[in-house]
């Protein structure tokens, strides 16, 4: 297996005087920044910020799904606030992607550049963990600037880092012959929850969504009709994602109840996961399929299931915060289907393979764009008008792309972005009196980068996460 490092964004480049002046800062060794003189927050200080992250949403789907009445909550969002796409890089691996919306910087500065560290003759080795991270995120700089802020679920947390507020990593623990299970939390294991006396609570919240798992995802789907081995097996490699992103809402949830941080993000995955297992029963022209086909009936339903539970999701935590709540809903890549690779996708199902065709179907190897909303007090609001029942994609505008969104949420609390950060702020989305600081040259101070954890420490099981990688085809070159 090879796969070719290519990482470019989709329309942008990192300008050769803003690589110079990194060169030339304390990340690199030179000298340390100067003190930060952080500007008063834009925000009201009771009006809080929520970054909801969906991995792989796909406008093209979202768009019956709006003239249908079926997403009230985003469609709520666009009525008040703007939405358009959110440009993505290549190749389109969440971690590195993720990385780069919580750094504002590309892989080369930021050091997440795959899943899992490889020998020279491409065998995975070692998952890529936050210690591999070489920058600071959002959650660090605003800790610096004295904003509590949660993250929640977020890629690359593992392990948890000091914040001021709370981080619950996603993990991927083994779940007895069930094999990893990301978002899952297991007693024992160190580094899941920051601060670590939360960790009883958290863990207290996981088992409760284990136990109710069967019936919430009965609620989503129904009972699909398993009917054969490859179909039961394909449905429950998607339970690890149904588990987290239930598990990561409850949590969001209880943090809300206290009374939520200035910032909030939390991220759910499932939207790419079913994505990826069931885009030819939801497109199954492309792929030969019958609408009579066993695999039609059973789960040509499964995409636009997730997605209404995605919204309801959506609205669970509009209601749970503040309706002064600055939101911003993003996706790191679209989802298009895969029938093009038809005859590459068919090596999966040859006797004796390991990995089933139908778990490859849908992807995103062409960098698609994801998908950007946003509404509240600091957002324009260019929805006024909106008909969801004649929404179409067709003229939809790029809103930033995912180098963006940190230097966008540093703006909105008043800190300055890096000179060696490649993202802007997105003022196309901001109000007006919304503006960016001067910009220091870095916030990866010398000794923040000596004080980087180096434990070395990996989920339980990293070779079993490395099974489920290879089974959602992102190891052997697959996007």
């Amino acid at each position: 297996m090879h796969m070719t490092n290519r990482f470019t964004f989709t329309g942008m480049f990192l300008p050769s005087a803003v690589l110079s002046a990194c060169l030339s800062l304390g990340a690199c060794g030179g000298p340390e920044p100067d003190p930060i003189a952080y500007g008063p927050s834009h925000a009201d200080s009771t009006s809080p910020v929520l970054v909801i992250g969906m991995d792989g949403l796909e406008w093209d789907i979202m768009v019956p799904l709006l003239q249908g009445g079926e997403l009230p909550h985003m469609a709520s969002l666009m009525e008040r606030g703007s939405y358009g796409l959110f440009g993505t890089m290549h190749p389109t691996w969440s971690p590195r992607i993720w990385t780069t919306v919580a750094t504002g910087k590309n892989p080369a500065q930021h050091g997440i550049l795959d899943f899992v560290h490889y020998d020279e003759d491409r065998t995975p080795l070692a998952l890529y963990t936050s210690e591999d991270r070489k920058t600071k995120a959002w959650w660090n700089i605003l800790s610096d600037a004295g904003v509590v802020n949660d993250t929640i679920g977020y890629w690359m947390t593992f392990p948890v880092e000091p914040v001021d507020g709370v981080m619950v990593a996603q993990t991927n623990a083994p779940v007895g012959d069930g094999g990893p299970s990301k978002g899952l939390l297991r007693e024992g294991v160190p580094a899941q929850v920051f601060p670590a006396s939360m960790e009883q609570q958290v863990f207290a919240t996981m088992q409760a969504q284990e136990k109710e798992l069967d019936g919430t995802i009965e609620r989503i789907f129904g009972k699909p009709n398993l009917f054969d081995g490859e179909a039961r097996k394909r449905w429950d490699d998607c339970r690890w994602a149904f588990r987290a992103d239930s598990t990561y809402l409850a949590i969001a949830l209880e943090r809300a109840e206290a009374g939520p941080a200035p910032l909030t993000s939390v991220y759910f995955g499932g939207t790419d996961v079913v994505g990826h297992r069931f885009f030819a029963a939801y497109q199954p022209e492309p792929f030969g399929f019958l609408k009579s086909s066993d695999e039609v009936k059973s789960f040509q339903d499964v995409i636009p299931a997730y997605y209404r539970y995605m919204d309801s999701v959506l609205g669970e935590l509009i209601a749970a915060w503040p309706e002064d709540t600055t939101v911003l809903l993003v996706s790191d890549h679209g989802m298009v289907s895969q029938h093009e690779k038809i005859e590459q996708l068919a090596q999966y199902g040859a006797e004796g393979a390991e990995k089933s065709k139908y778990s490859h179907t849908g992807g995103h190897g062409k960098a698609e764009p994801g998908v950007v909303i946003a509404a509240g007090p600091l957002i324009r609001n260019e929805g006024a008008g909106f008909r969801p029942e004649s929404f179409s994609r067709q003229g939809l505008e790029t809103h930033g792309t995912v180098v963006d969104l940190c230097p966008t949420l540093l703006t909105i609390f008043g800190v300055p972005a890096g000179q060696d950060m490649v993202g802007k702020t997105m003022s196309s989305v901001l109000v007006e009196r919304v503006k960016a600081l001067p910009r220091i040259p870095t916030h990866d101070d010398a000794a923040w980068l000596d004080s980087r954890s180096k434990t070395g420490i990996q989920p339980v099981d990293s070779s079993g996460r490395i099974d489920q990688l290879e089974n959602l085809g992102y190891l052997d070159g697959k996007e």
